[in-house]
């Protein structure tokens, strides 16, 4: 049964892998359930030494394009705020390189009959 579910295990990461390289972020939650059950099931019946460093070192190598994957959306999340501020806000240097934001809110005109 061990070697069923180290099998399993192993397919299950390189289909978070996968799912990482290609973007399908919401594969994630369900590839992490199944992942869990096998890790608990494995810490009932420990593999070898040698077993325990593959899986160890696969998974870093997805704990690894895990945490690129956080800061390429936390980058992007940025680049989108930043984007939204220029819509916004004008910024503006006078002669000396000092910055001001001027707000680019609608001004409205009153207009009467």
């Amino acid at each position: 049964m061990a070697d069923n579910t180290l099998t399993q295990l192993f397919a299950i990461l390189a289909d978070e892998r996968h799912a990482l390289l290609g973007a399908r972020y919401d594969a994630l939650a369900e590839i992490a359930v199944t992942k869990e059950r096998c890790l608990q099931h494995l810490a009932r019946t420990p593999p070898s030494k040698k077993v325990l460093q593959t899986l160890k070192s696969r998974l870093s190598e997805n704990q690894s394009l895990i945490a690129a994957a956080l800061r390429g959306v936390e980058t992007a999340r940025k680049r989108v705020e930043a984007l939204e501020d220029v819509r916004d806000v004008l910024t503006t240097y006078d002669p000396f390189g000092k910055m001001t934001l001027t707000s680019k809110a609608q001004k409205t005109v009153e207009k009467k009959a």
